[in-house]
């Protein structure tokens, strides 16, 4: 049995707040609009600081609230100062995308100890320490939330 439709007198849900990782381009731009057009409140984040500006801007064009901020996933202070800096401009994120990623193309013969310690770092570790440092607050307030991992299979 279907639920009736709502009623024209019940109001829209109140706009969410999202974390957006990896918004300096690509698919995290394209995310992070999509989201805006819905209403709500973006934190875009990345390690080019320089092009978040662009992102939003779009976000703020699409309907939504931005704030942009530099972050590296792949170093814990970086993420902590971000989210701290996330939750004083716009609240708790109760929506994190997990989009940051990177490849350094080649064969894993020819790949250096660096190369693959930095993919990693960002890859693996990257979304760990960003999931961790959102569910603080979430977990304190006795919210919930939603989490999205973009991930590839383009990889050595």
């Amino acid at each position: 049995m279907s639920s009736p439709p709502p009623s024209s007198n019940t109001p829209p849900p109140a706009p969410r707040t999202a974390v957006v990782t990896g918004a300096s381009s690509g698919l995290g731009v394209a995310i992070a609009e999509a989201l805006g057009a819905l209403g709500w409140r973006v934190a875009v984040g990345a390690r080019r600081r320089d092009r978040l500006d662009d992102t939003a801007r779009r976000v703020e064009e699409a309907g939504g609230r931005a704030f942009a901020h530099e972050l590296d996933v792949s170093r814990p202070d970086s993420v902590d100062r971000f989210f701290t800096a996330v939750e004083t401009e716009l609240g708790v994120a109760d929506v994190v995308v997990n989009n940051a990623g990177l490849s350094h193309p080649g064969l894993l013969k020819d790949a250096t100890p660096d190369v693959i310690g930095e993919e990693i770092a960002v890859n693996l570790a990257g979304p760990a320490y960003v999931c961790q440092r959102a569910l603080v607050p979430l977990y304190a307030g006795g919210l919930r939330g939603d989490f999205v991992f973009i991930s590839s299979d383009a990889k050595r």
